[in-house]
């Protein structure tokens, strides 16, 4: 299990929700998308269905099962939705509240993406010093 788990706190004061970054991108469930878009499970499943017919991406790359933590400690699998199907819902139900989570979700990238590059600067400094070193002695 590979997915790391992040809190989410919309602005407008709405309960945090978990978001999920498994294989290089976010992942929710409907349950979730319902809580971030301010609607019902019922309208987020319609929305899902208007994307399937558009044909915008392929579904079984946007869908997955995925074992997390569940708020108890406990080992779920629980079925996701990448990314691209929740900014594809939350366009149509709720523009403002898509935005700020497209927003935030590329905020949380561009951090992880800085804090790698950190790190693996850092690893590749220590090698060539100690090739340097190794080379010189």
């Amino acid at each position: 299990m590979n997915t790391h788990t992040i809190n989410y706190q919309p602005q407008n004061g709405a309960k945090e929700l978990n978001v999920y970054f498994h294989r290089d991108t976010f992942w929710m469930t409907f349950e979730n998308m319902s809580h971030l878009f301010n609607s019902d499970a019922m309208k987020i499943y319609t929305a899902f269905k208007e994307v399937i017919k558009e044909d915008a991406f392929d579904i079984l790359d946007s869908n997955e099962q995925i074992e997390v933590l569940s708020e108890n400690g406990r080992q779920i699998v629980g079925n996701f939705y990448n990314l691209d199907v929740i900014m594809s819902i939350g366009y149509r139900l709720n523009p403002k509240e898509a935005t700020e989570f497209r927003l935030w979700s590329l905020f949380v990238v561009k951090n992880y993406i800085r804090q790698q590059a950190k790190i693996e600067y850092g690893v590749v400094g220590s090698l060539k010093k100690s090739f340097s070193r190794l080379l010189s002695a």
